[in-house]
């Protein structure tokens, strides 16, 4: 997590967060890339309490962010069933994964 916080001092990455109060309820964290040319903002890190009551807020924001920096996208990378808790988004791409070795206890080199 220390990369993440170094990224988002030097403003890499934006942190959104949530509160009521002193409370905190949620936050998240995005990034604009624009490798393809095309500049997107991307949901990188999402987490809290409660999202079915503040999530439509911290989307409105982000979008409009986003829109004003010029992103002409916005993607999320999540779990299959977070899609029905983003309106307006749909299924795009499939992300995979396999772990292909353990992690020794100790490596000599």
């Amino acid at each position: 997590m220390a990369d993440v916080l170094d990224k988002i001092l030097t403003t890499d990455y934006q942190l959104w967060v949530v509160a009521e109060g002193v409370d905190v309820l949620g936050a998240v964290v995005t990034l604009v890339d624009d490798t393809g040319g095309i500049p997107v903002s991307s949901i990188y890190l999402l987490g809290g309490d409660g999202f079915d009551d503040w999530g439509h807020l911290v989307w409105e924001g982000i979008e409009a962010w986003a829109t004003d920096i010029g992103c002409e996208y916005n993607e999320i990378i999540c779990r299959p069933g977070f899609l029905r808790k983003v309106p307006g988004y749909k299924h795009t791409h499939v992300i995979m994964g396999k772990k292909l070795w353990a992690r020794k206890q100790s490596s000599k080199r």
